[in-house]
């Protein structure tokens, strides 16, 4: 690969971290190993990872900030390459229950990214109940998002038993390139963008302008920013994470999906909503307000190969009804919501988010976000949004490698300035394996709001089918 400018909605990941804002996701995967050629090794390991970078053209890649910083950094093929730097080995604290797992993950994900290396990294952790090994990557928010993640994984991941990556390694590092060099890139991607910048702008204003003339139609967007209720988690971040899991029976999901005739991210997002109904119930917080939530939209329409690195992502914005008891009533206000923000988003134009961030300049928005970190103003200002919830579809069927099965799988994202909690659900064979991060000052007992998904999901079932849980279940249990 030669050497390329990033692309902007890539570098604006970068720009965005602080000490205590790390653009990092975590994928963690727990797998039996009982079937690796000669028996689990940390060696056996590192060899399997090794044959599988020729699949993961990320993972050999890193950053390179062009002179002054008067546009985004390259991508480089990183001639100091060293796998060592990007694996360690730990052993979870006994008795290797599912609760070790995810200290071990809250650990790993309190501490951010090097970017003088290639932005990801692996803990393997050992000493899990039944044998089982986890493995947590850390990636850069930078190098991919959730769809390019999903097809990492089902890059180095088979249906085959016993198979496991195959193939000639062909890949050359680069030379870091010359200050002139760099001089010179930066320059022409600048005047490129400034030949682009009015088409960009009148798109823009134009979308804008469609939007607003929808509204004065009295058609509205789902959710308001900026009229958010309070939440423990709506504040300024600390260095330290704690993770925390739920795994949601997909054959449940899809049951309310088709009874109801709504989407299967509309029924996650009402079990968002039920779960952290019940939580700031149960912490003596008042519920008289919807929260708004950030929802990632996909915009990667697909081509002849998976995209295994790079960012193809837009937003939207969710109310979650907190305030509503019902659970059927909530599911219709997240589906109406989601259904007129997805109309606003193809209005506007999937990829307007993207080709803006070509303009963000990328000191101005380093020193922003540093400013607004170390001074705390999080905590003078009502939040934009309350939390982040995402809903990536994964693999449908059983996957191995080298014989190792994958028994289970979650992701979650980053959490951000005034937003402490990201919700990510990812499915894998017939469960929704959901992924949940937050501060542990802000959110203590996040191994709670894991129970409430699976409870808030029942709920759902019950009032859709008549059997299951009720609300006064779960605050009665």
């Amino acid at each position: 690969m030669a050497v390329r400018q990033m692309a902007g909605v890539d570098a604006g990941f970068l720009y965005l971290e602080t000490p205590t804002l790390h653009m990092h996701t975590l994928k963690v995967a727990i797998v039996d190993p009982a079937g690796f050629p000669g028996g689990y090794t940390p060696d056996a390991v590192k060899a399997l990872l090794a044959a599988t970078l020729p699949m993961l053209p990320g993972f050999r890649r890193r950053v390179v900030r062009v002179p002054w910083e008067v546009t985004h950094p390259v991508w480089i093929e990183d001639p100091d390459f060293d796998l060592d730097n990007h694996i360690r080995f730990v052993r979870a604290d006994a008795p290797g229950d599912h609760t070790a797992l995810c200290r071990a993950v809250g650990d790993m994900a309190a501490t951010q990214l090097p970017q003088d290396r290639p932005l990801w990294e692996m803990v393997v952790i050992d000493g899990l109940e039944g044998g089982q090994v986890g493995f947590a990557v850390k990636i850069h928010h930078a190098l991919a998002d959730g769809g390019a993640a999903v097809a990492m994984l089902n890059n180095v991941l088979t249906a085959e038993p016993g198979s496991g990556p195959s193939g000639e390694d062909d890949w050359t590092p680069d030379e870091m390139p010359s200050h002139r060099d760099l001089t010179r890139m930066a320059l022409r991607g600048v005047l490129q963008r400034i030949m682009l910048f009015p088409v960009v702008m009148w798109r823009a204003l134009r979308g804008r302008l469609r939007i607003l003339l929808r509204r004065m139609r009295g058609i509205r967007r789902g959710a308001a920013l900026f009229h958010t209720p309070p939440t423990p988690w709506n504040g300024s971040l600390t260095v330290n994470r704690v993770f925390a899991t739920a795994r949601l029976p997909l054959g449940d999901l899809k049951a309310v999906r088709r009874a109801l005739g709504v989407s299967l991210n509309d029924v996650f997002l009402a079990t968002c909503a039920g779960a952290l109904r019940e939580y700031l119930l149960s912490i003596g917080m008042a519920v008289d307000a919807p929260l708004v939530s950030s929802v990632p939209v996909g915009t990667d329409r697909g081509g002849d190969e998976p995209r295994l690195v790079g960012n193809k992502v837009s937003t939207i914005f969710s109310p979650l009804p907190t305030n509503e008891a019902d659970p059927r009533e909530r599911i219709r206000i997240v589906h109406e919501a989601t259904a007129g923000e997805k109309a606003e988003l193809a209005i506007k134009g999937e990829s307007m988010l993207e080709e803006l961030a070509e303009y963000r300049p990328p000191k101005l928005t380093s020193w922003a976000m540093r400013t607004y970190s170390r001074h705390g103003l999080a905590d003078r200002h009502r939040a934009p949004i309350n939390l982040v919830t995402s809903n990536v579809p994964g693999p449908s069927e059983p996957l191995q490698i080298s014989g190792a099965k994958l028994v289970e799988i979650y992701s979650v994202g980053p959490i951000l300035e005034g937003i402490g909690l990201n919700l990510t659900g990812w499915s894998y064979v017939d469960t929704l394996y959901v992924g949940i991060v937050a501060c542990p000052e802000a959110i203590p007992d996040l191994d709670h709001l894991g129970e409430l998904l699976e409870a808030a999901l029942a709920e759902l079932v019950a009032a859709t089918t008549g059997t299951g849980t009720t609300a006064e279940d779960v605050r009665a249990g």
